[in-house]
């Protein structure tokens, strides 16, 4: 069964949060049903400037072949996935229907409630 601890999630805070910083994202790592890590971009003065106002999921397996993401957000969203799934593992088997996963990710950008804010940089 997916289990994520609170130690785990805080251990994961603390190499996100200067990732967040080189790339000027300010976002928030949760835990969602003690199952999924999620980590949600609330605002942003470099990334994700299309996606102002906005409320989307991204597919952390094929984000690398998507031409919604400029290079710049590809490499911030691989390095906070890499972070994510640091210490997991995944023994699925299709073919006998066995799942078995630590646990599950999530990256978001933007909440239903409090969509995404693209910040301009320039002062």
């Amino acid at each position: 069964m997916a289990y994520i601890s609170q130690e785990k999630k805080k251990s994961a805070e603390a190499v996100i949060k200067p990732i967040c910083d080189q790339y000027g994202v300010k976002g928030r790592l949760s835990i969602r049903h003690h199952s999924a890590l999620v980590f949600t971009a609330h605002s942003s003065t470099k990334l994700f400037q299309q996606f102002d106002g906005k409320e989307i999921d991204i597919n952390l397996y094929r984000f690398q072949d998507s031409e919604k993401y400029t290079e710049i957000e590809k490499e911030f969203i691989a390095k906070i996935y890499c972070v994510m799934r640091a210490g997991n593992h995944n023994n699925s088997d299709i073919m006998t229907d066995y799942h078995d996963v630590g646990w599950y990710m999530d990256f978001r950008i933007g909440k239903f409630d409090k969509p995404f804010v693209f910040v301009d940089g320039q002062v």
